[in-house]
């Protein structure tokens, strides 16, 4: 049966909110580049920056999807009898967020995706019109995007014509075999009745109740990932502190990659564990003091071998943790805020990611104007390190509502206890 009913619902959800995303970043971002190149201006910065914001919320938007077909093949290869190639969605999803690793895996998580929707095809006797080997295509060109101005080129096509195409044909070919008469998976019940509507939720503490939801490894994950591009911002473009230190670059930055992991775990742990909304901010406020001590002393315990004279840093300075205390603070206080107010939707968690830094900013600067009101300078009030702190932040917001998405379609998949197959 290739043709679908009236009556038939989607498992799998529109596609338009991701072609969006995809067209509107890139035009966005070619407009900025026009800009910059024409005049040099600040607003072409300003649009390059936002198209990239864009395309970044296309990409979890892609994820997304793949995720839902790799649901949806896992369970019609299991009703029809077959292997699937992958064992669950998630590990389909996460496994591509390990370094090194994930160049192996887009060829089994996107690689082999058209290959087992056309053995279910087959098995069920539904026409199928996705080419077999355009998910191999795909990444094969993944690796050749990495070659130097070559690589723009390859990526523009990939993010334009084939990932659009991809996911079109996937879902159309998906639809249709869930859609046959013999094998309606209750996929579309359980959308209706069981999923959970977190991103509805105002309450950020009940998000990681782990008594309910189980404790959420993927927001950890998607926070160490976000501290690495942010410290990877860093390492390119603010690289004063390496010379401040007398570190190798590359060492501090593997101290950096240290510390982010034990701040991912500090992240999930105080999450969990305190459940009043009030006093959420304050915990990790602390937990900040501890992580930035513990940089601090890495450091410290770095510089004598890799300089050869020693160095004392203060590795316990009171203004310091002062500072350290509100930035954990601010930074938790206003996701907890947006969440409040809108919800966990990837834009309210932009917003939060965003205005906490800004109010954060706003407190330094009038400290530093009260103290020291003839030092002050306009240029500090914003300036292009800013830019590089705010826009890792937005992939940060991504990668959270990514986390929080597999988090609670895995737990959501969990309650499915059996799968009626209609044959």
């Amino acid at each position: 049966m290739d043709e679908i009913s009236s009556d038939y619902q989607s498992p799998f959800g529109k596609l338009t909110p991701y072609y969006r995303s995809v067209y509107y970043g890139a035009g966005i971002l070619l407009l900025g580049i026009i800009i910059l190149a024409a005049s040099e201006s600040v607003v072409g910065v300003f649009l390059i920056l936002a198209g990239i914001v864009v395309l970044i919320i296309a990409l979890i938007y892609f994820y997304i999807f793949l995720y839902r077909l790799w649901k949806f093949i896992i369970s019609a290869s299991v009703s029809a009898g077959l292997k699937p190639l992958i064992n669950t969605p998630a590990e389909a999803i996460g496994f591509m967020f390990i370094p090194v690793f994930n160049f192996y895996w887009i060829f089994k998580a996107i690689g082999g995706l058209p290959k087992e929707i056309i053995k279910i095809a087959g098995v069920k006797n539904v026409q199928t019109n996705i080419p077999e080997q355009l998910g191999i295509i795909i990444c094969v060109l993944v690796f050749l995007s990495l070659i130097p101005y070559l690589g723009i080129l390859i990526s523009a096509i990939l993010l334009l014509v084939l990932h659009p195409m991809f996911l079109k044909d996937c879902v159309a070919d998906c639809e249709r075999i869930n859609a046959a008469e013999d094998f309606r998976l209750t996929t579309t019940q359980y959308e209706a009745t069981s999923k959970i509507l977190w991103e509805s939720e105002n309450d950020y503490s009940k998000l990681f109740n782990q008594k309910e939801y189980g404790i959420n490894y993927y927001i950890g994950m998607a926070f160490f990932v976000g501290l690495i591009i942010s410290r990877s911002f860093h390492f390119f473009w603010i690289n004063s502190l390496y010379d401040y230190y007398y570190l190798p670059e590359f060492d501090f930055f593997l101290i950096g990659v240290g510390v982010d992991l034990v701040a991912a775990f500090l992240f999930v742990l105080v999450s969990h564990i305190v459940k009043q909304n009030w006093f959420i901010p304050f915990a990790w406020g602390a937990a900040y003091i501890i992580i930035s001590i513990f940089h601090t002393s890495m450091i410290q315990g770095a510089i004598e071998p890799a300089s050869g004279f020693t160095i004392n840093i203060h590795i316990i300075e009171p203004m310091k943790i002062i500072y350290d205390f509100i930035y954990g603070v601010i930074y938790l206080l206003g996701i907890i805020f947006v969440v409040y107010m809108w919800g966990a939707k990837i834009w309210s968690l932009m917003i939060g990611f965003v205005a906490s830094y800004l109010v954060y900013k706003i407190m330094r600067l009038g400290i530093n104007f009260i103290g020291s009101p003839l030092e002050f300078r306009s240029e500090s009030i914003f300036n292009g390190v800013d830019l590089i702190i705010l826009f890792p932040r937005l992939i940060m917001a991504s990668l959270i509502y990514l986390g929080f998405y597999l988090h609670f379609e895995k737990v959501s998949g969990s309650q499915i206890t059996a799968i009626d197959t209609g044959v």
